[in-house]
């Protein structure tokens, strides 16, 4: 995954988009909150485009990305993880 930022505040509105740079390969895209549940999911689907959503972080934390459709080989290095801060407010 390469991401455009990865440390967010809580309470801000964060826009993912996501899409499979491959030709022939479906990925997914799978938030998980720091306690292990998966938070949302997406589908990249080749050929078909972005998917994207807007999400409001509640709480402070480490969230880990991981792709949750099996992809091949190397499906298991795909995984990253952004940080949530508390708001200074």
């Amino acid at each position: 995954y390469e991401f455009s930022q990865q440390e967010f505040t809580v309470g801000e509105a964060v826009r993912f988009t996501a899409y499979s740079p491959d030709t022939d390969t479906v990925h997914g895209f799978a938030l998980y909150h720091p306690k292990g549940h998966v938070m949302f999911t997406m589908m990249l689907v080749p050929g078909v485009g972005k998917s994207s959503l807007i999400h409001k972080f509640k709480e402070p934390g480490t969230y880990k990305v991981r792709c949750l459709e099996y992809c091949g080989a190397a499906h298991h290095e795909m995984y990253d993880e952004i940080i949530v801060k508390k708001s200074s407010s």
